[in-house]
């Protein structure tokens, strides 16, 4: 029960953190214009179950990044992310934002050559933010 209990958890971080650094902080001037016109930018989050974990987190993430709400979808087959129904909304140009994926899909995406680095965005977002310092 304990192993379980931490497993969650544990899946809980690593889905707020991933939630977190996807979100392009490029878009800080798109988030104003939309705060300006009293609007909100969506972030699509697909394989989100109902749990209060989750729905607390992003709650919190909307709380805290004022402009953003947080729409989710099981976007599910069977219980699972369903792959095909991935693959039709990139091929249509409307893949969610983020998704969260069980562990054991992983290395199917990684075979398809599926996962790009984020060096280049974590980089952009490291000088956009010590850019932001010296100019405040």
């Amino acid at each position: 029960m304990r192993g379980t209990l931490e497993r969650t958890v544990w899946k809980r971080r690593l889905a707020l953190v991933l939630l977190l650094v996807l979100l392009p902080a490029s878009d800080a001037a798109a988030v104003a214009a939309a705060q300006a016109s009293g609007g909100e930018r969506e972030l699509i989050v697909w394989g989100a179950w109902r749990r209060r974990g989750l729905d607390a987190a992003f709650r919190r993430f909307e709380k805290e990044h004022p402009g953003w709400k947080v729409v989710t979808s099981t976007a599910a087959g069977a219980g699972q992310m369903d792959p095909q129904k991935l693959m039709c909304a990139i091929a249509g140009g409307s893949p969610p934002d983020t998704l969260i994926q069980d562990r054991l899909s992983i290395g199917e995406w990684a075979l398809r050559n599926a996962f790009l680095s984020l060096d280049e965005s974590r980089a952009l977002n490291d000088a956009l933010a010590a850019e932001k310092q010296v100019l405040s």
